[in-house]
C-alpha cells in the first residue's frame, strides 16, 4: 500500500525555487532509480512537493534517501513532512 506525503519549503529559501527544483529532481530520480515511490513534477514545484512511497515494507529506506537528499542539499530545517492521511 503506497504512502504519500507532502514537502513543504518553508523559511527565508522557499523562495529559491530553483533550489527546490533541483532537490525534487534528484529525489524523484534516486526514488525511481531504487524502485522505491515517486513524486509529483519536481519541474512545477514551488513550495510543495507530493511524494508516494510504493510499498509499506520499504518505507524506512525511503525515509532515509529522503532525509539524506535533505542534509545534501542543505535543506534540513527548510523542509517540513507533512503525511497524507487517505
Amino acid at each position: 500500500m503506497p504512502i504519500k506525503y507532502r514537502l513543504e519549503v518553508v523559511g527565508e529559501r522557499a523562495s529559491d525555487w530553483r533550489r527546490s527544483r533541483n532537490f525534487a529532481q534528484e529525489l524523484r530520480y534516486n526514488l525511481a532509480e531504487k524502485y522505491l515511490g515517486t513524486t509529483s513534477n519536481p519541474g512545477a514545484m514551488t513550495t510543495e512537493l507530493l511524494v508516494t512511497f510504493r510499498t509499506k515494507q520499504r518505507h524506512g529506506e525511503a525515509l532515509q534517501l529522503l532525509r539524506q537528499l535533505m542534509s545534501k542539499h542543505l535543506m534540513e530545517n527548510e523542509i517540513n513532512v507533512v503525511l497524507v492521511q487517505p
